[in-house]
């Protein structure tokens, strides 16, 4: 494979990366990124060395440093300032269920939290975030 094929995989898995918001796919980015420099310098002329070398760093990368950069980014002690925020829902979500509704301006995905289904329109309360996701719930 080519310089730009690695340097491409590494920009698609970075535009994943900041859709996703996960902290996974930034060590494939990373991996494409050292892959491609090896194979600019010449150092990886084959296809085979270069997805072992591919594979091999995101792996190692992964393991080593996804939990250390999220528990970076963490902070711990403090209370998110939507959470305990109450919210008329525009969209109904099943028990369990998810759907896109719209909050302080965007739409946002939420998730019920509760056995009973809650219907456009009800007032929930936000009960936790889980990154770009709303949990709700009835009541406190």
């Amino acid at each position: 494979m080519s310089f730009l094929f690695w340097l491409s995989v590494a920009v698609a898995t970075l535009i994943i990366e900041i859709i996703s918001l996960s902290f996974f796919f930034v060590f494939f980015a990373f991996a494409a990124f050292v892959t491609a420099a090896l194979v600019y310098f010449g150092a990886l002329p084959e296809l085979a060395p270069q997805i072992v070398v591919f594979a091999l760093v995101a792996l190692v990368s992964l393991w080593l440093l996804r939990r250390d950069l999220q528990q970076s980014l963490a902070t711990p002690g403090l209370k998110p300032a939507d959470v305990e925020q109450k919210i008329t829902l525009s969209a109904s979500i099943a028990p369990g269920g998810e759907a896109s509704i719209d909050y302080q301006g965007s739409s946002w995905t939420a998730q019920n939290t509760e056995a009973q289904p809650m219907a456009k329109g009800d007032t929930v309360v936000i009960i936790k975030t889980d990154g770009v996701k709303l949990l709700l719930g009835k009541g406190l």
